[in-house]
């Protein structure tokens, strides 16, 4: 043919991407959490992030660069609000990603979430809360191996 191709038109995910901002979480977790979350954004275009600790603490967009952040927050650790904040917007999102150090209670909002829902567990938490969904946990830093 002496045309020329076609555009290829790649379709990008729409993930919500929570963000544990408890006490517990530290500023080195914290800025992992981040780290992983631009290279997220980087790839798939534009994340929705929730920072929650008991309650939504906040919420933004990121289209894959590091804009300068402020962390809100630091009280206890219940994602309960943060995955409702998630469902009744489900129609906006093909997925949700949730960062945490996994020390929380399982509870009915978690099991009956109505999108795919994974945990990003920091490398010292707990995956005890997160059984029922995929949970990955975050590898050691080389120079905490040595």
């Amino acid at each position: 043919y002496k045309t020329r191709p076609g555009t290829k038109i790649r379709p990008k995910l729409k993930l919500a991407v929570a963000v544990d901002v408890s006490g517990s979480i530290s500023d080195d977790e914290y800025t992992t959490f981040l780290n992983e979350i631009f290279s997220i954004a980087k790839h798939t275009g534009t994340v929705e992030v929730i920072e929650w600790d008991v309650a939504v603490q906040g919420h933004y967009k990121i289209k894959g660069y590091k804009p300068n952040l402020t962390r809100h927050g630091s009280g206890g650790t219940d994602p309960t609000e943060a995955l409702k904040w998630v469902n009744d917007r489900r129609h906006k999102f093909d997925g949700a990603i949730v960062f945490s150090d996994g020390y929380f209670c399982i509870n009915e909002v978690q099991q009956d979430n109505r999108i795919p829902l994974m945990f990003v567990i920091t490398q010292d938490g707990s995956t005890e809360a997160c059984k029922k969904h995929k949970t990955i946990k975050l590898p050691k830093k080389a120079s905490d191996a040595a």
